[in-house]
């Protein structure tokens, strides 16, 4: 993959049905934002500046470890995409989709992407802070 001043760029790999499913639930903001950043990290890859550790054990309840995130639409922004470290089609390893949505929501009344994401990795919702 291409270098550039964001370090190695790491191809990535979406699951459609998945992301078309998360985007919905989106506004109309985010669905666009989500969208052109799934096509922008299609074609270039994720740098190293881009993507961030998921925490493996958060105190929310969520287990995601050798996970990564993506801000959408940078750093900062309200929405996030998680990614498994996982093999390509072709072999290669790289980014494997998880989950799109939005990042940790104040007051855990309504799901956030992240546990949307534990629930497509475990398969069950992660139990809720008292």
């Amino acid at each position: 993959m291409p270098t550039s001043g964001g370090g190695r760029k790491v191809p990535v790999i979406f699951k459609d049905t998945l992301f078309a499913a998360d985007v919905k639930r989106l506004g109309a903001r985010g669905r666009l934002a989500m969208q052109a950043t799934r096509r922008r990290l299609e074609r270039d890859g994720v740098g190293q500046d881009e993507r961030a550790p998921c925490q493996a054990e958060h105190a929310s309840g969520t287990r995601l470890p050798g996970c990564v995130k993506v801000y959408v639409p940078a750093r900062g922004g309200a929405w996030r995409i998680v990614f498994q470290v996982g093999r390509l089609q072709d072999g290669r390893l790289g980014l494997v989709y998880v989950a799109a949505g939005v990042g940790h929501l104040p007051g855990g009344t309504r799901r956030d992407v992240y546990d949307l994401a534990h629930f497509r990795l475990h398969g069950s919702w992660p139990a809720r802070r008292q």
